[in-house]
């Protein structure tokens, strides 16, 4: 890991299937916005994707969800530009965490096809992220798998899914665009990532984040 150290307007929440990284996006908008902060969400794309997902999903499925996360990222960073501070974005799933589940993909269904779709896409990926860095990615401990129409419920699915997604973001982030996030509860997520994305934003409004977190912001 890198020890650049950047900043811009853009954060993302990031980990496996059923991590939790809806409910904290949620959550965190929300509070940004209760202070002050003109937060908007970026929705995970895989959710909007009309094809197959996890392991029946195909190229045509991964790339339409690259597709479509790209741009609705750029359109939120056109939103924040020139409003440092004032506004930025939080994604529901950056667009790294797409990588595991395209080299699953690879492994097990697109080698059959003689084509490395797996370094096409990934070539894209990091492309876009090198040209549009994020300023923190928030990973997040993955929690019991629960019943949901999108994801996998395969456990030793979610579990190389964490693990290729963490090894990822260390491969490709600098020290001071990674923060792994231990807390399990979504109001201890959600106090740790608001904390230091105002921190980032250098926005200063304590008081009224000490009154939503009942802590002592003097």
């Amino acid at each position: 890991m890198n020890i650049d150290i950047g900043g811009n307007n853009c954060f993302a929440i990031d980990g496996t299937h059923s991590s939790g990284k809806t409910s904290t996006v949620d959550a965190v908008v929300t509070v940004l916005r209760w202070i002050g902060v003109d937060a908007i969400k970026v929705k995970d794309a895989a959710r909007d994707c009309p094809l197959p997902l996890n392991k029946d999903s195909t190229f045509e499925a991964q790339s339409w969800i690259i597709t479509n996360q790209i741009e609705k990222e750029l359109q939120a960073r056109d939103y924040c530009v020139g409003y440092w501070g004032e506004k930025c974005c939080v994604v529901d799933r950056s667009i790294y965490g797409n990588i595991p589940y395209i080299k699953w993909l690879q492994k097990n269904v697109f080698r059959f096809t003689g084509y490395d779709y797996y370094q096409f896409l990934k070539k894209r990926i990091l492309q876009y992220a090198k040209e549009n860095p994020y300023d923190t990615i928030f990973y997040l401990n993955s929690l019991p798998l629960k019943k949901d129409v999108t994801r996998s419920e395969d456990e030793e699915y979610q579990k190389y899914v964490a693990e290729e997604i963490n090894q990822i973001l260390h491969e490709n982030l600098t020290f001071a665009q990674y923060a792994h996030v231990g807390e399990k509860t979504l109001l201890d997520r959600t106090g740790r990532i608001v904390q230091h994305i105002i921190s980032r934003l250098d926005y200063n409004n304590s008081k009224k984040i000490a009154v939503f977190f009942d802590v002592d912001g003097t």
